[in-house]
């Protein structure tokens, strides 16, 4: 290790160059998660019909995991600091198993959602120690660009493969398991992880940290909560009333929390770490952009399947170029000279920009996906890809490695967050204009509100080039 990737306070890895296995092993479990949040996208149709579930249930059966995860994951990286990496990427792994576990044996919709936060809560204790291990393990230059490069990759195709993933495995219905084979899958994937890590993850890569700050994850957990439940929700039950007290009290919970994070030593939300060149604009563009891009395939999903009657490996097979796109953008990204590297991100996104109306056009007119909407979707998924790849890098460029846990924690929880926001709004928008404009229409207007998320993505990297290094 270099003294770039294990300053003092940090009780490194061994001096060896990290090898594959340990890459491939973090990248696993990542993988593993990101799988189980778009796995569940192909499942809509079996799950609506067996377990009788509506659209907010359906959101919340897939925003719930995210949910949990995003509201725990600072929390998660600093228990990862204190304890070490290696034993909570362990113990979430173990976690995640039993909960698919149950998750496979759900009997009810309220159940596989109350269940899905027990996997979120898992998940939060396993995430943030990836890319932890990657900042420690990896050092500064070639070797840690490409392990961003490959998490960056695994962050796209984790999500789309599991909507082919889920696809065969409803095609297969192995031993009569329908939709419950989508969790299942996940227990001997996580037991084999969770074995090899033991052996394989440096045992010593604990970072002296601050206290748990358990009003702010409470506070934090609540606000998360009080805006999303309402917003799912809402739209079913005609906007109540409780859905604007619920807005409400959350307005109050973040004012809340802004004073809870002041006083407190430990604060979720650390201001040193946030005020960190080039840290608040990325995770600002990250959201922008990983929101639309799950929006996008919550809502595609959804047409595909209840809209055009397509069947769940249809619907995960009609994603592949997408992740075609990505795969390439992600993997060229990181072998071309920095500076050209940097200018990738806005020409990125305003191919987002200029993709999403088409798409909206292409698939709204309610005929099956084109040869058109299939080449559509590959520079789509390479916008993204080049949008994305590269900004986890310069975002933590000027972040200390004694704080990478914290800042890792942050910006994963963006991803997470902008997932929530994804599916959730963007899902409300279609569901809600499908009701009066029709499948086509919504698909259109949701094509319009992710161009213009792309376009405040393409301002904030405006902000991000000037303000990193490099």
């Amino acid at each position: 290790m270099t003294t770039t990737a294990s300053p003092a306070g940090i009780r490194s890895a061994p001096a060896a160059a990290p090898s594959g296995i340990l890459l491939t092993i973090l990248l696993g479990g990542l993988f593993m998660n990101l799988l189980d949040v778009s796995i569940v996208n192909v499942a809509i149709g079996p799950l609506q019909r067996d377990l009788h579930a509506g659209g907010a249930q359906l959101q919340l059966i897939v925003s719930a995991y995210v949910m949990a995860y995003a509201a725990l994951l600072i929390t998660g990286a600093r228990l990862g600091g204190r304890f070490g990496h290696r034993r909570m990427f362990r113990a979430g792994l173990l976690g995640f198993s039993l909960t698919s576990l149950a998750c496979g044996l759900a009997t009810s919709a309220d159940a596989l959602i109350a269940l899905r936060v027990s996997q979120g809560v898992a998940a939060a204790s396993m995430l943030p120690q990836v890319m932890s291990l990657i900042q420690v393990c990896f050092p500064a230059g070639p070797a840690r660009a490409r392990a961003l490069g490959w998490y960056g990759l695994v962050l796209a195709l984790g999500t789309v493969a599991g909507q082919l993933a889920g696809g065969v495995l409803l095609q297969a219905d192995i031993a009569g398991s329908g939709w419950r084979s989508v969790f299942l899958i996940n227990v001997p994937i996580g037991v084999l992880l969770w074995w090899l890590a033991g052996s394989q993850l440096p045992t010593r890569t604990s970072v002296p940290v601050d206290g748990l700050d358990l009003p702010g994850v409470v506070c934090f957990g609540a606000v998360i909560s009080l805006v999303v439940v309402p917003l799912v929700l809402g739209r079913s039950q005609g906007w109540p009333a409780w859905g604007w007290v619920a807005w409400g009290c959350a307005a109050f919970g973040t004012i809340l929390m802004v004073l809870i994070e002041r006083r407190s030593v430990a604060p979720v939300l650390p201001a040193d770490v946030l005020r960190t060149s080039g840290l608040l604009p990325g995770i600002a563009l990250c959201m922008l952009t990983v929101g639309g891009y799950a929006g996008y395939l919550f809502t595609l999903s959804l047409h595909l399947q209840t809209a055009l009657r397509m069947g769940p490996l249809a619907t995960g097979i009609a994603f592949l170029p997408l992740a075609a796109g990505f795969a390439a953008a992600s993997l060229s990204s990181p072998r071309l000279p920095r500076r050209l590297t940097r200018w990738l991100i806005p020409v990125g996104l305003l191919g987002c920009v200029a993709t999403y109306p088409v798409l909206g056009a292409v698939v709204g007119d309610g005929a099956r996906p084109s040869t058109g909407f299939y080449l559509l979707l590959v520079v789509l998924g390479a916008g993204q890809g080049y949008a994305v790849t590269p900004v986890i890098g310069l975002s933590l460029a000027a972040v200390p490695v004694r704080r990478a846990a914290e800042a890792s924690g942050l910006l994963s929880s963006a991803f997470q967050l902008a997932q929530v926001a994804g599916v959730t709004g963007v899902g409300s928008l279609y569901l809600d204009r499908a009701g009066s404009a029709g499948s086509a229409g919504a698909v259109r207007t949701v094509c319009e509100v992710l161009a213009f998320a792309a376009a405040a993505a393409l301002v904030c990297s405006v902000r991000l080039l000037r303000v990193s290094p490099g």
